[in-house]
């Protein structure tokens, strides 16, 4: 009778916290009301539509200011120079063609969100990136906007359009190569041991970039030795020939500061008034990273999972205390 009761309780005891994630209610999670069907989840109720091609989409509790930050990031690296057209209308077509969409939460998406939404990719096609509330044009921090957004854009969009210069994946790309020179010269160090090297291809596109449009906020790290453009056109010929080639029109004209200036382009869903852009006195001086917090649920399961293997370890050497001490017991019973 005890191993009945016993099983089903250690088994309770081993999903309750799986359930708990499950289950809490984390409001901009839920399903909600007037949701935008463009969006790839029903948790999405605002965002915007970028020259008809990247597609923004944020939850109840992403400020609305934040996604009109994030649209104007994004139409910038599109039309850098601002003239109301795309610069390369191949780019634009892919992005569409891909999906691209930019997920926009307060603090971060659960890891069940991120599961339903890989399935709702393979069946509807989306080519995601993820963007916080928090790290989106925040005062005190370094603003994560153009990074992530240029991410998307650079995977659904160059990668696709031009593999051979831009794909990460291969070791026979320009970036490939570039990145390589890099490590080789000691410009670039990434230290994240969960980034392999076609990772850091990736990173090293960017912080490229960053020095090729002179955004100092985005190098005040050590992770690309060069700092501007001056130094990129004297140290890395090889990318700057790629970001100065006028056959793939690669932005070259302003660092996105989320205030696109033509009038065209963006497309607000969900937005009843739309505020203004707030453009940061100090673009270029904040270098503070944005780090993520841990959450209750990753600080609670972990210590619960400690704790119950604690248990069970005590559990199992007083088990066998007692089974030698009744074995002694019976042996001199004998």
């Amino acid at each position: 009778m005890r191993k009945k009761i016993v099983i089903p309780g250690i088994i309770i005891l081993l999903l309750a916290p799986l359930l708990y994630v499950a289950v809490t209610p984390w409001s901009e999670l839920r399903p909600q009301d007037g949701y935008l069907e463009e969006c790839p989840s029903e948790v999405f109720v605002k965002g915007a539509i970028v020259f008809d091609s990247l597609l923004i989409c944020g939850t109840s509790e992403v400020d609305d200011a934040k996604i009109v930050h994030a649209a104007n990031v994004a139409a910038q690296w599109l039309d850098n120079d601002q003239d109301g057209v795309v610069d390369n209308p191949e780019i634009n077509e892919k992005l569409k063609e891909s999906k691209a969409v930019l997920l926009m939460s307060e603090k971060g998406f659960s890891s069940i969100f991120y599961l339903n939404f890989e399935s709702v990719s393979e069946e509807r096609g989306f080519f995601g990136q993820d963007l916080q509330d928090i790290e989106t044009n925040n005062p005190t921090r370094r603003d994560a906007t153009q990074e992530e957004i240029h991410h998307l854009i650079w995977g659904a969009g160059w990668a696709a359009v031009y593999p051979e210069v831009f794909d990460d994946k291969s070791s026979d790309s320009r970036i490939y190569s570039a990145w390589k020179y890099s490590d080789e010269n000691q410009f670039y160090q990434y230290d994240d041991p969960t980034c392999d090297n076609y990772c850091k291809v990736m990173e090293h596109l960017y912080k490229s970039t960053a020095a090729f449009l002179n955004s100092s906020a985005d190098l005040c790290d050590e992770e690309f030795t060069i700092k501007n453009s001056q130094e990129l056109a004297e140290k890395h010929t090889l990318i700057v020939e790629v970001f100065e080639s006028d056959e793939y029109n690669y932005p070259q004209t302003i660092w996105p500061d989320g205030n696109y200036l033509a009038t065209s382009g963006i497309v607000y869903l969900g937005i009843d008034q739309v505020p203004e852009p707030v453009i940061k006195d100090n673009l270029n001086e904040i270098c503070v990273q944005y780090e993520e917090s841990l959450t209750f649920g990753q600080i609670i399961i972990p210590l619960y999972y400690a704790l119950l293997a604690i248990t069970a370890i005590f559990a199992f050497i007083k088990n066998k205390q007692n089974n030698n001490s009744m074995d002694s017991q019976k042996q001199s019973t004998d």
